[in-house]
């Protein structure tokens, strides 16, 4: 990548210097000596402006020194002259990062590292002011050269033995070391995903435990990942191993098992410590051993449970009762569970519910979606393509005083269900696909995004009084109202006033007439619509207030 010139090196490196274009008169000549380091590579310029902000010219000589001692410095080497200046918890939460959650959603790093003794709000504050993070859209962003960077300073743990490492984010490496029973207690951190193993191309593809059975015909021994006994994130995708699974580490925090092998999780695995059990895609039946779904396993076991998920669990049939033992659970989804058949009152804890595309899940009469009356902190629902009617929904959701997304996409409604009216706080409302639904009135107030797509039913749409509501509606083919926006109608609907102004009523006063003559109204604007071979053969601007602004002749 060609670098930057000198000048504009210059004023880059100085707005995160000093916060304006040139350097302070003292720091000039040390300006030039980390412009001149930088070689114009603006992430360099970057972070070491962020990192020499504010600091005497003191540390900016020590940083220089340090600079001079690199003879030829690689760019990871001045990107790590910011991370060596961090400390040791800020240290721990960049590498996690760097190996493992590039890209992740900040809150769900914030409250999974949270209960591995680390300070992840504060943490990702200040990696986010040093240049090193950034937030975009809620996920937590990082510099492909800044990870890099984050990852060799791994790799120089143990350039030989993997196994040494604190952390193994390359699958090949995780591989080897569980194959070779070649861990130690220094891995905190461990992910493999059998499908990169394999050569396997599975993107922009939807997943079943089917589609991946059979990566790992060679099963591994849980005794390696018994060696590992500080391992808190474990990422095992597709991976099957033999032995008693109570030999798994204590200390666990993440186990995301996707396509886990086994039919229920054994009885006896030490998950006490885990925040996060992410087993989609597998073939879960019953979730613990010997408890059948019908009945309630202890997930009183868990008590720091905060995410929950089940997605794409084909066989799985019933969620148990003791989930709503889990008081610190924040996120349920079961999203793709097609043979699911209820779902039990759930903790007052949780913010998102994510069990769209469950067909069978509110089967067996109305008022079916009950189980949410103790849910005043949601904000997040998608229970699209649910086989949901009219009357699988309760009459009042006003304790769901958060909500502020919901998905109701592809269900057979005819109306919106009363209890989306009495949400004080929805901002977002989908109802696409709902090819029965026929009108929407009476919407809350707070709505401020509206999308509507594909429903061939329907007719009227009554927006929110809130001016700044953005509609998203397409391809509703019987849509003739969307109150103070739009309305098609035929000429005998429209008031004689309207049609004398428009100069139609002299050319509509046969009745075979009438019904070919169709009347749109759109932002204040008139157009008439004439099906057959029927013209109305003249037609003129009358007076000011009502505007004919075309006129469509349709085969």
């Amino acid at each position: 990548m060609k670098g930057l010139d000198l000048d504009d090196s210059f004023k880059l490196f100085s707005l995160y210097a000093f916060n304006r274009d040139h350097p302070h008169e003292p720091f000039i000549p040390l300006s030039k000596l980390v412009v001149d380091r930088s070689k114009g590579h603006p992430l360099a310029l970057k972070i070491l402006g962020s990192f020499l902000n504010g600091k005497t010219i003191y540390v900016w000589e020590d940083a220089m020194r340090k600079l001079d001692a690199l003879p030829n410095p690689e760019i990871q080497k001045l990107l790590q002259l910011s991370y060596d200046t961090l400390d040791s918890n800020d240290k721990e939460l960049f590498l996690h990062i760097a190996c493992f959650f590039d890209g992740e959603d900040k809150e769900f790093i914030v409250n999974l590292l949270a209960e591995c003794n680390l300070f992840p709000i504060v943490g990702i504050q200040n990696l986010t002011d040093r240049c090193l993070l950034d937030i975009v859209c809620g996920s937590v962003m990082m510099h492909n050269l800044i990870k890099e960077m984050g990852r060799e300073v791994v790799r120089q743990e143990s350039l030989k033995e993997p196994g040494k490492r604190s952390r193994l984010w390359n699958h090949q490496d995780s591989f080897d070391v569980l194959k070779e029973n070649g861990g130690t207690k220094k891995v905190e951190g461990l992910a493999l995903d059998m499908r990169m193993i394999n050569g396997i191309d599975f993107s922009g593809r939807k997943h079943s435990y089917d589609d991946f059975s059979g990566l790992n015909k060679e099963n591994f021994e849980i005794r390696a990942l018994e060696k590992l006994k500080n391992l808190m994130l474990l990422q095992l995708d597709y991976a099957a191993f033999s032995g008693s699974y109570n030999k798994l580490p204590e200390k666990l925090r993440l186990l995301r098992w996707h396509g886990f092998p086994l039919k229920s999780i054994p009885s006896d695995v030490p998950l006490q410590k885990l925040v996060v059990l992410d087993l989609r895609y597998s073939k879960l039946k019953q979730v613990w051993e010997g408890c059948k779904l019908i009945k309630t396993p202890d997930f009183g076991g868990l008590p720091s449970l905060e995410s929950l998920i089940f997605k794409g669990c084909l066989s799985l049939t019933e969620v148990c009762e003791s989930v709503g033992c889990l008081e610190r659970l924040v996120l349920l989804d079961i999203s793709s569970c097609r043979s699911l058949k209820g779902v039990p009152c759930l903790p007052g804890s949780l913010k998102s519910l994510q069990m769209n595309d469950c067909p069978e899940i509110f089967r067996g009469g109305p008022g079916q979606v009950q189980c949410l009356d103790s849910c005043s902190l949601l904000v997040d629902i998608d229970v699209s393509a649910c086989n949901l009617y009219d009357n699988s929904f309760p009459k009042d959701w006003s304790n769901l005083f958060s909500l502020k997304h919901l998905n109701i996409n592809g269900n057979h409604i005819t109306s919106l269900p009363g209890c989306v009216k009495s949400l004080p706080s929805l901002e977002q409302l989908k109802a696409s696909h709902c090819s029965r639904l026929q009108s929407v009135v009476h919407l809350p107030k707070s709505l401020t995004n509206l999308q509507i797509i594909n429903s061939k039913s329907l007719e009227v749409v009554q927006p929110t009084p809130n001016p700044f509501t953005n509609l998203s509606i397409w391809n509703c083919k019987k849509l003739c109202e969307v109150e103070g926006c739009y309305k098609f109608e035929s000429i005998k609907k429209v008031e004689s006033k309207v049609k004398r102004y428009l100069g139609l009523l002299e050319n509509a006063n046969k009745e075979e007439e009438e019904e070919s003559i169709k009347v749109s109204y759109e932002f204040g604007i008139y157009s008439a619509f004439v099906s057959g071979k029927t013209v109305v053969p003249d037609y003129r601007y009358k007076e000011k207030g009502y505007h004919l602004e075309s006129l469509h002749i349709l085969a």
